[in-house]
């Protein structure tokens, strides 16, 4: 009887792992929890994958909720010719999206509005931006 409790709970445990497949902007995701942290915000325990693919027209992240763990899927070509603070960007919209439940914005100089930042701005401005992206 207990052999069988104990292999219930063991298979509970199991069934309630996290999910945590980051395969391209780990050192993004690992800033963005870091920055979250900072803010009051733990989430680290949240299910996330982030892959690389190809995506179609202007689209170079998208994040998708539903059906499973939040996903977002980097543009491998984007990824690949960005720069440092491209890729910090764009991890931290797409994460602003799955993790924060945040919405695109109309405002052209934040982190989740529709439109990438520019590098420079960014380094010049990216403790407000990231503030804001914390609110």
């Amino acid at each position: 009887m207990k052999a069988k409790a104990f292999a219930l709970a063991l298979l509970a445990l199991s069934s309630c792992a996290r999910i945590y497949q980051v395969s391209l902007g780990a050192d993004e995701v690992e800033l963005f929890y870091r920055e979250a942290e900072v803010r009051g915000y733990n989430l680290r325990d949240h299910d996330l994958i982030v892959k690389p693919g190809t995506l179609s027209g202007n689209t170079i992240g998208l994040c998708q909720l539903g059906g499973g763990p939040p996903t977002v899927t980097i543009d491998a070509e984007f990824w690949d010719t960005a720069d440092a603070d491209e890729r910090e960007v764009l991890v931290f919209h797409e994460l602003g999206h799955c993790l924060l439940d945040r919405p695109h914005v109309d405002d052209h100089l934040a982190i989740m509005s529709s439109y990438l930042l520019s590098s420079s701005y960014y380094a010049a401005n990216k403790t407000a931006l990231i503030d804001e992206l914390f609110r």
